[in-house]
């Protein structure tokens, strides 16, 4: 789960261990969210990053003992639109939100196997490329505020998440069979989530 916190109007965090209301010691984080209001109000969030907008910590000592290449950022973007008001003024009040935030990074130490795909070689023979660690979480939620009388407030709240990641070892080395390329990813999962 990757809470949105631009959907929070607090965010508030614990670090206390043993809290009474929480299954589990460590940092508990809670979210209140927004729930829109009379007037009609938004604001968009948005970031990216390229390769080129870091540096390298590889030290010759890390050479030495035998680590190529370090992490590196290959992209990363994320855009978070938000908006909200009233359905019936001082009565009804909506507020919608939506994410897609991207990573991707190579990771240190794995390089695309050469072997790869070929049948006839089966010990790992590292290439020059790294393998890359591909991240995607898109998701969206609609909450809904009902005024019922000056003391009570009726809510609805649903959220729908969707998160896909991929470490791939892909063979650049593509295998021709009958005019077609293939390629190998490994370790892709997809974790779909309904929030209600």
């Amino acid at each position: 789960y990757v809470p949105e916190v631009n959907s929070a109007q607090e965010v508030s965090f614990q670090v206390t261990g043993g809290l009474g209301e929480a299954g589990t010691g460590g940092p508990q984080m809670n979210l209140i969210p927004r729930e829109g209001g009379n007037s009609f109000r938004g604001s968009l969030l948005t970031n990216w990053a390229g390769e080129g907008w870091q540096g390298s910590n590889l030290t010759d000592a890390q050479k030495t003992l035998g680590l190529r290449e370090t992490n590196k950022l290959v992209k990363t973007w994320d855009v978070n639109p938000m908006f909200g008001g009233p359905l019936k003024r001082d009565r009804l009040w909506f507020f919608l939100t939506a994410r897609h935030f991207v990573t991707k990074n190579t990771v240190a130490g794995i390089f695309i196997n050469r072997n790869a795909l070929d049948l006839t070689k089966w010990a790992y023979d590292p290439g020059d490329q790294q393998a890359v660690a591909d991240n995607l979480t898109k998701n969206a939620s609609l909450r809904l505020t009902w005024q019922a009388s000056a003391r009570n407030k009726v809510a609805y709240h649903e959220e729908r998440v969707n998160h896909w990641t991929r470490e791939q070892a892909e063979a650049e080395t593509d295998l021709q069979q009958n005019g077609i390329s293939i390629r190998t990813a490994v370790g892709s999962t997809h974790a779909s989530v309904t929030n209600y």
